[in-house]
């Protein structure tokens, strides 16, 4: 599911953040097939005003059998194709990380955030957030952004794959479509799609619109226009 459609259902709740649909099992998963849902519920101490963490949760469409991981989340929680893992940026900022939901519990870190030799030394690494899967989900794309100094902040795209990653281009919230098109948040506000190669980069927005994510069948865009979602 999109992050517009994620930020529907955050919406009704209240209390989600970063929403994402998995199939409703690994050999059902069918354009709409509804599953489990994923997302990162900020939980406060008691007594406490303090912001609290973020903690990774998924839960059926109809709020039953809600299970916590032990995993902090920061941004969009993403399910794999099959739904058999989550992809998701850990709140500090240690790249993008894959949970593995069955057989064995494995975590692990599948980007590395570094800064470019064009940064001054000594600044922050750059902060890796909001992931999705690619339809085969053996490749990832997420949003890079870097902190150079004046001049030099930049906020990216990039996608991971198996022997490493690569800059695809500028933009933000990226959403990978079935027909292998990904969707994205250019700078200048509008919506924009692109090849995984870098081919084929066109806006398809009329008016400014964020968070991008594409229909089951890869036919429609939804974003979010304000405090309204829209079709593109």
């Amino acid at each position: 599911m999109s992050r517009a459609s994620r930020r529907l259902i955050g919406l009704a709740w209240l209390t989600l953040f970063a929403v994402s649909w998995s199939p409703s099992s690994a050999d059902a998963a069918m354009p709409g097939a509804n599953g489990r849902i994923a997302f990162a519920v900020e939980l406060y101490a008691p007594g406490s005003d303090a912001a609290g963490d973020y903690w990774v949760t998924t839960v059926r469409p109809n709020g039953s059998r809600p299970r916590q991981f032990d995993v902090l989340a920061y941004g969009p929680v993403a399910y794999s194709p099959r739904g058999g893992r989550l992809a998701y940026a850990p709140a500090f900022a240690e790249g993008i990380r894959v949970l593995n939901l069955f057989g064995r519990r494995h975590n692990r870190r599948v980007t590395v955030p570094e800064n470019p030799a064009d940064c001054p030394p000594f600044e922050s690494p750059p902060i890796d957030d909001s992931p999705d899967w690619s339809p085969t989900g053996r490749r990832i794309v997420f949003t890079r952004q870097t902190y150079c100094g004046a001049g030099g902040d930049r906020t990216e795209l990039w996608i991971h794959y198996g022997g490493g990653e690569r800059r695809l281009t500028d933009g933000a919230s990226a959403s990978w479509s079935v027909n292998g098109d990904i969707a994205f948040a250019g700078a200048d506000g509008h919506i924009y799609t692109i090849r995984p190669d870098g081919s084929a980069l066109r806006r398809v927005s009329s008016s400014r619109c964020s968070d991008p994510d594409w229909s089951p069948d890869g036919r429609q865009i939804v974003c979010v226009a304000g405090s309204d979602i829209a079709t593109v």
